[in-house]
């Protein structure tokens, strides 16, 4: 009987995590309210390779730009669902960082360096169009 209890809760967590997992809606079909873009010059030079946290910390004077434009989100927001992971070496030496928060109040971060991105900790492709529209200059 306490075999049988152990196995019926168990089978329940676990379809109750899979309903949670599926809610969460993929990159690109959730809405996006803002977004907050800091950023330095990408030719700025520092003595190593700057992380996505701590770039706050070793730029606090970095330039900063609102986005609310509905047109210009939902563009941003169809560019970010065709990102692709980078398995390639090296990694982000931060010179843009980007906030976006999402209208079920949960929140991603995207930080640029020359050649690597990361969203949300996970290495993707470098996307020339996407730092085009989030008004990023990359030289």
């Amino acid at each position: 009987m306490r075999l049988f209890f152990l196995l019926l809760l168990c089978s329940l967590s676990v379809s109750s995590y899979k309903r949670v997992a599926e809610l969460k809606e993929p990159i690109g079909q959730r809405s996006i309210s803002k977004i907050v873009i800091k950023s330095v010059d990408f030719g700025t030079a520092t003595w190593g390779r700057i992380s996505c946290d701590a770039f706050n910390k070793h730029f606090p004077d970095a330039n900063t730009i609102l986005v609310i434009s509905r047109g210009t989100l939902d563009a941003i927001n169809r560019r970010m669902a065709l990102l692709k992971m980078y398995e390639g070496k090296g990694d982000v030496d931060t010179r843009a960082k980007i906030t976006i928060y999402y209208g079920d109040s949960t929140i991603s971060t995207v930080c640029i360096g020359g050649a690597v991105m990361r969203f949300d900790g996970k290495k993707v492709k470098y996307d020339k169009e996407l730092t085009s529209l989030l008004g990023i200059l990359v030289e």
